[in-house]
């Protein structure tokens, strides 16, 4: 992966992250809410909403449908 390729991945997780968490603070959720749904611990979804640690496909889908939003939502 050349530089320009992971700097475009770093974007891609840092936009998802600030998407998650808005969508997480909107909806009056908690971080241990959330974790528990995705089998991971509070300080591992901050990560995700932070885009330190890219989220896997599995637990994009378990978010999708838990805010009942868009793939194209979720990316945007």
């Amino acid at each position: 992966m050349d530089e320009c390729d992971q700097l475009a991945t770093w974007v891609f997780y840092k936009r998802l992250g600030q998407r998650l968490k808005t969508l997480r603070v909107y909806n009056k959720v908690r971080l241990k809410e959330l974790s528990a749904l995705l089998g991971v611990t509070y300080q591992q979804y901050q990560k995700y909403e932070r885009g330190i640690t890219r989220l896997p496909a599995d637990r994009l889908v378990k978010l999708k449908r838990f805010y009942d939003v868009s793939y194209a939502s979720l990316l945007d």
